[in-house]
């Protein structure tokens, strides 16, 4: 299945790149592919009213965040791919 475009959302590049992997760990399991940005520059995020709230995955426009400041886990970016691919498919 393809997804577009993901973009991953946050002030911290070296946390950015780590959700990056669990990203893409995730979405070989799940054999979804995408196209996978980061955005790490502060105007940038406070253009997308993101200050604070990172980090943030985006995707098809629709912006997912557990905790601001926190990592998510694998197991919190499966759940959010299972439930934006395969319970709500129409939202692609």
């Amino acid at each position: 299945m393809y997804a577009g475009q993901i973009t991953i959302w946050d002030d911290h590049p070296s946390r950015a790149v780590n959700i990056h992997g669990k990203l893409v760990a995730a979405m070989q399991k799940m054999k979804i592919k995408a196209s996978i940005s980061i955005q790490s520059e502060p105007p940038l995020i406070a253009r997308q009213n993101l200050t604070g709230k990172t980090p943030t995955i985006e995707i098809a426009g629709a912006y997912w965040c557990k905790t601001p400041g926190t990592e998510p886990d694998e197991t919190d970016i499966a759940n959010l791919l299972h439930k934006v691919f395969v319970e709500m498919p129409e939202a692609m």
